[in-house]
């Protein structure tokens, strides 16, 4: 098809007068320029398919932000949580003068929206290019209005409709405080992602400085490197050494993966202490990123009724 007919399948599924499975299909069609069907084979396509038929609650609760926190306290205890400093459902109620100097703020029912307050945020700051984009500024030079109305914005946006993931559709929508853990040199704490399929993490990726010139690798639970995607290593880059701590972080992810068939655990190795991150439902939204054989590979572990 030519780009005038791209153009009207994108606009049709953003038409909320069609089904939602009917938008999705649309939007995936947009976006990988292909047509999803047949019987799911790669991990992303099996990332689709979830989207489209999976409605498993607990991925409305993965989804919240706040609500995921009870879920994960009663799974592995509320050690691993980070500190929360206030949950809100209207920015007016943000009480700026109580905070702490440094502080991450953001939507309890979206994805990769943040704003982050830190004395290492870079020269003028990072601000959002669209509503679900960070903002990183330095706490002498954050415009409190600014933070407010991009609170606003998260408040009146639903990612379940504009991204097309179900999980987020019904999630209320809060704001939420939460503490710094510290950044060093410039660079956010390390993150692990462990993919975890029915029970079991079978791949684990390691990013550094998430906010800046981000530094990706993929290995096995044993960490054994993976090569999962040509654009993760750069000609310098070194790869990472585990942390000390692989073997707990691997047991938490497994524990709280344990009641669904997939699910991606973010845990943050701060400084040898281990902080959850989050519960993410549809990496990348199911958009095939990895390596062919790779994807094919780790669609393998993931066995779909």
């Amino acid at each position: 098809m030519d780009e005038r007919a791209w153009e009207t399948v994108r606009l049709q599924s953003e038409d909320v007068g069609l089904p939602f499975e009917v938008r999705c299909n649309l939007r995936y069609e947009y976006e990988s320029r292909m047509w999803p069907g047949g019987r799911p084979v790669t991990a992303s396509q099996k990332i689709r398919w979830r989207i489209l038929k999976d409605r498993n609650p607990l991925l409305a609760t993965f989804a919240d932000k706040v609500a995921v926190r009870d879920y994960v306290a009663e799974r592995v205890g509320p050690e691993i949580l980070s500190r929360v400093y206030a949950v809100v459902e209207d920015p007016d109620e943000l009480d700026f003068d109580a905070l702490p100097r440094e502080f991450v703020l953001k939507p309890s029912h979206g994805s990769g929206a943040v704003w982050i307050v830190t004395t290492q945020a870079p020269p003028g700051g990072l601000f959002p290019v669209n509503t679900w984009n960070p903002a990183i500024t330095h706490p002498d030079l954050t415009d409190r209005s600014l933070v407010v109305d991009a609170a606003l914005g998260w408040l009146e946006s639903n990612l379940g409709q504009e991204a097309l993931e179900w999980a987020y559709l019904n999630v209320e929508p809060r704001l939420i405080v939460e503490e710094l853990l510290p950044w060093r040199d410039g660079r956010s704490q390390n993150e692990l992602k462990f993919w975890t399929f029915h029970g079991k993490v079978r791949m684990v990726r390691h990013l550094r400085n998430w906010f800046g010139q981000r530094e990706a690798a993929t290995f096995t639970p044993d960490w054994e490197y993976l090569n999962a995607r040509d654009a993760d290593l750069g000609p310098e880059q070194q790869l990472p050494l585990p942390p000390d701590n692989l073997d707990r972080m691997i047991s938490i992810a497994e524990q709280l993966a344990a009641d669904i068939d997939f699910v991606r655990v973010d845990l943050y190795d701060a400084d040898g202490r281990i902080v959850f991150g989050e519960l993410t439902n549809y990496p990348w939204g199911g958009m095939p990123i990895w390596n062919p054989a790779f994807d094919e590979w780790l669609g393998s572990w993931w066995h779909v009724d």
